[in-house]
């Protein structure tokens, strides 16, 4: 049985003064169009380990 694990939420303005604008604004033009999508990340192990390192570094932990 898959676990759910709440990532909670984090905007672009998280990275702002972190990331390039250009990649910002390119990152906001790709959202514009994926409006109203949803996204699965399955991943192995819900905590520790390096596959599920990565979730926290795509989405706020």
């Amino acid at each position: 049985m898959l676990q759910t694990v709440d990532v909670g939420e984090r905007s672009l303005a998280s990275y702002e003064g972190v990331a390039p604008e250009a990649i910002l604004e390119e990152l906001r033009q790709a959202a514009a169009r994926l409006r109203g999508t949803r996204v699965l990340h399955v991943n192995a192990t819900p905590y520790g380990g390096g596959v599920s390192e990565l979730l926290c570094s795509t989405v706020r932990c």
